[in-house]
């Protein structure tokens, strides 16, 4: 866990289940007609929170590929320019191809989560196919699992 994330959890009480934050400035060219951040981009921040907490627990490359095969997202709050948003990633399942990331998306200027969404990530082979994690992707991700709150 790298500093920034940690303190991040410790600013914002609502990611503190979170196992890996990722920080996004909010950019100007990124709001609609309607003066908010469009709604493609809190799908594109979600990306790119998955992408660097991948990349961080070394899921890339070497221990196969990964594509998505079902993405949500459950709009709270308008977001608008200047925001810092923090999107905290943890895992709501652990399967054997596949993992479903969680996506808490919060907002610095409002003090509150303005999205939540998800995502199905399968591990494929060359042919793209559906193929078992390693045993060391399992390892790094299996403390990231949080059981839905009831």
């Amino acid at each position: 866990m790298d500093i920034t994330a940690a303190l991040t959890r410790q600013n914002h009480p609502l990611l503190e289940r979170a196992a890996h934050v990722y920080t996004q400035q909010m950019i100007w060219g990124d709001m609609d007609a309607f003066g908010h951040l469009n709604n493609v981009h809190f799908y594109r921040y979600f990306e790119s929170a998955r992408i660097s907490a991948m990349e961080l627990y070394g899921s890339f490359g070497s221990e196969g590929k990964v594509v998505i095969a079902k993405s949500s997202c459950k709009f709270l709050r308008p977001v608008v320019f200047p925001d810092v948003l923090h999107v905290g990633v943890t895992l709501s399942r652990l399967g054997g191809s596949s993992l479903t990331m969680v996506y808490t998306m919060v907002s610095e200027a409002q003090g509150a989560v303005v999205a939540i969404g998800d995502s199905v990530n399968v591990f494929i082979d060359d042919t793209g196919k559906p193929t078992p994690m390693t045993q060391g992707v399992r390892d790094r991700f299996a403390s990231w699992v949080v059981p839905e709150a009831d």
